[in-house]
């Protein structure tokens, strides 16, 4: 037995129609007017409309699954979540000693322990790159303490001051 409504009728429930379920012509709707609308199930998915992919997927006691294109691209775990491909935001934030880990084996951490930042490499050589050499500054930039150029000199700084700098012909030294 089927119940059919034509476009916009409602099936309404609760004393007030708190809950609606109902079709306008374009789009299906299921509007819920007060409280949590819950959805109880040992497996809850939305799929495409022809059932062949999931959208999103939750697990009763384990996993939610986000899906693009019927590619799973984000998964809860029990120490977190994994994300397959990029992840891009505007900002992240972290509390202090929480790190940054990249590497099979943990081989660079980045973290900050609440009073001091560090670059941890434990593996290799820690590698500086850039176009036209590395620069070393001051927290707000307003002192050189180590500069690099790229097929040129490198300098060290004093408290803002050159006091040595590699030449073509060797070393000066203020």
């Amino acid at each position: 037995a089927y119940l059919n409504l034509n476009d916009n009728a409602r099936a309404t429930f609760g004393t007030g129609d708190d809950l609606q379920i109902y079709h306008d012509g374009n789009h299906s709707h299921i509007k819920n007017a007060t409280g949590a609308l819950s959805i109880k199930g040992s497996q809850v998915s939305f799929d495409s409309a022809d059932g062949s992919e999931y959208q999103i997927k939750a697990v009763e006691n384990g996993t939610v699954e986000l899906y693009y294109n019927g590619t799973k691209r984000i998964e809860t775990n029990n120490t977190g979540a994994f994300v397959t491909g990029e992840l891009g935001c505007d900002t992240l934030y972290m509390g202090d000693n929480e790190k940054a880990k990249f590497g099979n084996n943990d081989d660079l951490e980045i973290y900050h322990n609440g009073n001091h930042a560090y670059i941890d490499n434990n593996t290799g050589y820690l590698t500086l790159q850039g176009n036209y050499g590395v620069l070393l500054q001051r927290h707000d930039g307003s002192e050189n303490l180590i500069t690099a150029y790229s097929n040129g000199a490198s300098e060290l700084f004093y408290d803002g001051s050159k006091k040595l700098a590699t030449t073509s012909g060797g070393v000066d030294i203020t």
